[in-house]
């Protein structure tokens, strides 16, 4: 039976291995994004393919202490991926199953993401095409835009954002800027302060990629403000290392409150 066990792991370590170099080396390669949880993803992976591939000079190194240590490190390696598998089934429920009913009164709130120059990122122009379907199909509806100027940006993230909008066709007075937030928890205070200002219905749609989606919605939670989510797509091959970040960013949420 234990050897059966030790054969099954393994292999499951040998395949999720390959599946996190992968994930590490896809953001690289396709953008150019070097995010440090795409590193750690093909450094972790890196390292099981080298454990597996090296197997017997570890048994030398460690002599009959090895299948011990062996068998601890399959321990943490199930727990850390059912803990994972949690993650995503929360992430999952916030992207897809949480949106506004028809007729709920709201207000869109758009989280800013990186631009280059005067133009929109990938990433942050599939949230505002999420938000610009919405804002087509209920004229009723009114948006803000969230996202300060970090320190390698020319502009406000809230400003491209907002000129994106209205080059698409959206009126400018339904769109409201927020310029001053540097974080998520940032955009959602400051937003918040921005639709009492401008009178606007006080629940908020959330519109960010679904990745983001459930650590926003915890942080509004936390905020104690009423709102929806709106789901924004990814590109698939960016999803793996973004989806580690958010892990990491959940349980730094629920440990510090930010």
């Amino acid at each position: 039976m234990l050897n059966l066990f030790d054969t099954f792991m393994r292999r499951f370590c040998l395949y999720l291995g390959i599946v996190m170099v992968i994930c590490g080396i896809l953001p690289i390669v396709t953008h150019g994004i070097w995010r440090s949880e795409g590193i750690w993803a093909l450094l972790l992976g890196g390292a099981f393919l080298l454990l597996l591939r090296q197997e017997a000079l570890f048994q030398k190194l460690f002599g009959r202490h090895w299948h011990k240590i062996e068998r601890a490190a399959y321990g943490l390696v199930l727990v850390g991926v059912a803990f994972a598998l949690f993650l995503t089934v929360m992430i999952v429920w916030y992207a897809f199953f949480h949106y506004p009913p028809k007729d709920a009164e709201t207000t869109l709130v758009v989280l800013g993401c990186k631009i280059n120059g005067d133009r929109p990122t990938v990433m942050l122009r599939q949230r505002l095409d999420s938000a610009l379907r919405v804002l087509e199909k209920d004229p009723s509806l009114n948006c803000v835009v969230s996202g300060g100027q970090g320190p390698d940006e020319q502009f406000t993230e809230s400003h491209i954002m907002r000129e994106y909008l209205i080059g698409k066709g959206i009126a400018p007075e339904r769109i409201r800027e927020e310029s001053r937030s540097t974080s998520t928890r940032e955009n959602l205070i400051f937003s918040r302060q921005v639709i009492a200002e401008a009178g606007w219905p006080e629940t908020m749609t959330i519109v960010t990629n679904g990745y983001h989606q459930c650590r926003a919605a915890l942080m509004a939670k936390g905020l104690g403000i009423d709102f929806y989510n709106r789901y924004a797509p990814t590109s698939f091959y960016l999803v793996p290392a973004y989806v580690v970040r958010e892990y990491l960013g959940i349980v730094h949420l629920w440990i510090f409150g930010e």
